[in-house]
Formats: structure tokens, C-alpha cells, sequence
């Protein structure tokens, strides 16, 4: 299940024919907790923590301060880079007074009960995009990854740099453009995209020529990066905003391209590797088309990665497209020449609910053509017009004069979100199991 970054709560309410993700920026939860927030705390630091926190800080030079990468939480990573036994720290940090080096690494060794700083090595360009320690020449040691950019913007340069740690010295074995790249897949195992036991490095470019994406699988051998295989894709695009790699059907391995074809049109490329080489599951962008940006997930949690397409609840298909509300609908390629269907959610604009509809139910389920977003929404079943369920935005005051017959989604400072459930299945009513991940800042209740 994934956990959406920005301190959102989760909630999620079975029910018989339907079940409701939720997101909550600043509600005061379910009725069961009078303050869902009071049960989250901030982790305490260790004094282990702490000690190599004051030596960094101690370390760095004047006017510097340890960089946040854009795509990470973490700012400072602790592993046995070497294999050595000896536990070794990095950190980056910025030089805003350097009119050429403007990020720099340092790393550090825990020697007893403190840690003594070792070396220091220069990044690339202004901003540093994540870094992290992963094992990519298979030696058994960890190498470095960092990501670095020329600035924020659309067009900025990205580079991606990797440095081994042996000796006592770090050697640079990579440095590359890139504007996506992928090592593990979505459960955080080494990626092996040709199976042949060994880990892979796969980036993916923009040519800036034609706009086409690029995508290079590498393996490590005999002291550099080797290409297995490289691929172009014929589409002109925008940018690669979401990858995903792992299973991709249920006996291939291989990466979704999340690709944006302009500021909201967007398609799903599958590529899995059969003899050393690239391929396309599917060719263009027709079986896989949304007019919106959509991640893919594995949203079943079934080990296989899913891609999501936009589709019209039955009885919408006459409105114009700025009247009508639709359904996300998730696939997994069967490995051939198909797509299996999953599951189907109806997603709130602003992210503050998903609602999962049924699997066996798709294509009977659909929205009441009198339901209006962000105001009443009404599922229903398609052949007997049967309520599944209602969702329905409320006042303040006027929640308090339903409160008894409605259950609470989303509270903010001026409306509360509520739904209520046919009477035959307002039985089923949530639990309250609570789990937290405090790296992600969010938290789920199932």
C-alpha cells in the first residue's frame, strides 16, 4: 500500500460492496479517535545520532549546510560501505560561497564511540536530486548513487555519478546524464532485468533533439559500465514521470515509463528484456492512453505492477468533457497480447479519498449522472439502480444536524466530507488498527 508524502492521513473503510481509501490533510479522523495526530510522534533521536549529527556540523565549512535531496527524506545515510565491519556515514552539503564546486560529499567512519571524518568529494551541478548506497558492481560492497541537476527547472541537466569506497579512498566509476534511472524494483530488491543473476542499472533519457526517450540497461564488469542493450522510443515526449520496475505480469520482469506526452495527456510503456534485448510490450500509445497523469502501482499488492487508464462511468459517455466525472481503472498486462483487469477506484480531485469499487462489479457500478463533484456523489448499480453508496460534502453546521446518519471522511477548517452506506451494509464499520511510518510522515488506518 502506498503512503502519500505531505503528513496526509490515511483511512481506509471496508464495507460489503466497496471499500474507501483516504487522505486527510488536516481532519480530525475517525469518530473512534478524538485526535488521530496526538497518536503520531516524532522519532527521538539517538545519542549515536545525535554524536555523528554535532561531528558533521562540526566538519563543514563556514556558511555550509547539509543539502536535502529533492526525492528523499533522509540526509544523512549510515551502512558498512566496504564490508569491513567498520559502520561508514555520507552526507552532502552545499558551498554557496564556491564559484565552482557548489555540492560536496563527506565521508565518515565510526571509530568507538564517535565518528571521525574521512574524505570529502565533489558533486556535480547546484542541486542534489537523492543519493543513496546500493550494492551495483557486484563485489559485495556498497557504491555510491547520487543524483545531481544543473537547477530546478523543467529543462535542467541531470547527472548521475557513482563512487566506490575501497582502501581507504573513493574512486569515481560513473557519471552519466539522465532523467530517470531504476536499480531496484517496488519492494526494494536489485533489479535483474535479463535474469541472468546479475544487478542491472537501467537509465532512461530525452533526447533533446526530438524529444524521444531513451532507455540503457548497464551491467558492471572489469572496473566500468557495460551496455547490455539500449532502446529508443519512438513517441515524442515530455518527460518520464513515474518508473516502475519488478514484475509486470505474472512471468515477466520488466519497468512501467509513466510518460507524459504534454501537461496532462499521458501513456504507459512495459519493456522487459527476452535475449539480451529491449522490448515494448505494447507499440504506441493507444492501449495505454489517459488524458491524465496516473501513477502505476502494484495496486492490489499482488506482487505485479498495474498501470492505470481514465474511464467514463457507464451512462457518462454524452457529457462534455468538463462536466464529466471519472473512474480509475487499473490492468495488468497478461504477458501476451492483453490486459486483465484488477481494480477500479473513483478518485477525489484534490487526493482527499479513493474510493474502491468491487472488483467483480465493474462495469455495473457507476455515478448517479446527477452526481456533482465536490458537492453529492451517488454510486449506484447500473441495471437496478441501487445505491452502493453516497458521498456528500457538508458545512459545519450542517454536518452537525446529520452527523448521527452519515460517517465522517475529511474534516477541515469549513466542510466536512462525509458518507453513509445502504442500511443492509452499515454493519460493516471500521477498525482501528494503527500503523505509522514515521520516514513517510503518514499514517494508515486499516
Amino acid at each position: 500500500m502506498q503512503i502519500i508524502r505531505n503528513s496526509h492521513q490515511f483511512f481506509f473503510l471496508g464495507a460489503m460492496l466497496l471499500s474507501i481509501f483516504l487522505i486527510s490533510g488536516c481532519g480530525n479522523g475517525l469518530d473512534s479517535f478524538n485526535d488521530p495526530k496526538s497518536l503520531m510522534k516524532t522519532p527521538q533521536m539517538t545519542t549515536e545520532r545525535e554524536n555523528l549529527l554535532s561531528v558533521i556540523q562540526g566538519e563543514l565549512p563556514e556558511g555550509s549546510t547539509i543539502t536535502q535531496p529533492r526525492e528523499m527524506s533522509n540526509k544523512i545515510i549510515q551502512k558498512d560501505l566496504n564490508n569491513d565491519g567498520i559502520m561508514e556515514a555520507v552526507v552532502f552539503y552545499d558551498l554557496p560561497d564556491d564559484p565552482e564546486v557548489k555540492i560536496r560529499g563527506m565521508l565518515l567512519e565510526k571509530q568507538g564511540d564517535t565518528w571521525v571524518k574521512k574524505l570529502t568529494f565533489d558533486g556535480i551541478g547546484s542541486v542534489l536530486n537523492s543519493f543513496r548506497l546500493q550494492e551495483i558492481t557486484g563485489d559485495e560492497g556498497l557504491e555510491i548513487l547520487a543524483g545531481f541537476s544543473s537547477g530546478v527547472e523543467q529543462n535542467a541537466q541531470n547527472w548521475l555519478v557513482s563512487y566506490t569506497y575501497k582502501g581507504g579512498t573513493l574512486q569515481k566509476i560513473l557519471e552519466m546524464p539522465y532523467s530517470k534511472y531504476v536499480i531496484m524494483d517496488e519492494f526494494r530488491n536489485p533489479l535483474d532485468l535479463n535474469g541472468d543473476g546479475i544487478h542491472d542499472l537501467t537509465i532512461m533519457n530525452i533526447l533533446p533533439t526530438t524529444g524521444q526517450g531513451t532507455i540503457t540497461v548497464y551491467q558492471y564488469n572489469d572496473g566500468s559500465f557495460e551496455v547490455l542493450d539500449k532502446m529508443t522510443i519512438d513517441t515524442k515526449m515530455r518527460d518520464f514521470y513515474n518508473v516502475s520496475a519488478g514484475k509486470i505480469s505474472k512471468n515477466k520482469t520488466g519497468i512501467i515509463l509513466d510518460i507524459a506526452l504534454d501537461a496532462s495527456n499521458s501513456y504507459s510503456d512495459l519493456i522487459y528484456m527476452e535475449d539480451n534485448q529491449l522490448v515494448e510490450a505494447f507499440k504506441g500509445t493507444d492501449i495505454t492512453f489517459k488524458p491524465r497523469r496516473i501513477l502505476s502501482e502494484d495496486i492490489n499488492n499482488d506482487g505485479i505492477v498495474e498501470f492505470g487508464l481514465l474511464e467514463e462511468p457507464p451512462g457518462w459517455e454524452h457529457f462534455v468533457d468538463s462536466e464529466k466525472l471519472y473512474f480509475y481503472s487499473f490492468y495488468q498486462w497478461n504477458g501476451e497480447d492483453g490486459l486483465t483487469f484488477i481494480m477500479q477506484q473513483y478518485r477525489d480531485d484534490q487526493d482527499r479519498f479513493y474510493f474502491n469499487l468491487k472488483p467483480e462489479q465493474y462495469g455495473n457500478v457507476t455515478l448517479d449522472t446527477k452526481s456533482v463533484k465536490d458537492k453529492y456523489l451517488r454510486f449506484k448499480l447500473a441495471d437496478t439502480d441501487e445505491t452502493v453508496a453516497e458521498i456528500q460534502f457538508f458545512s459545519l453546521d450542517s454536518w452537525e444536524r446529520v452527523k448521527d446518519e452519515w460517517k465522517q471522511i475529511v474534516r477541515s477548517s469549513n466542510q466536512v466530507i462525509g458518507y453513509r452506506l445502504p442500511k443492509q451494509a452499515g454493519q460493516n464499520t471500521p477498525s482501528n488498527n494503527l500503523l505509522t511510518d514515521p520516514e513517510q510522515e503518514g499514517m494508515i488506518i486499516e
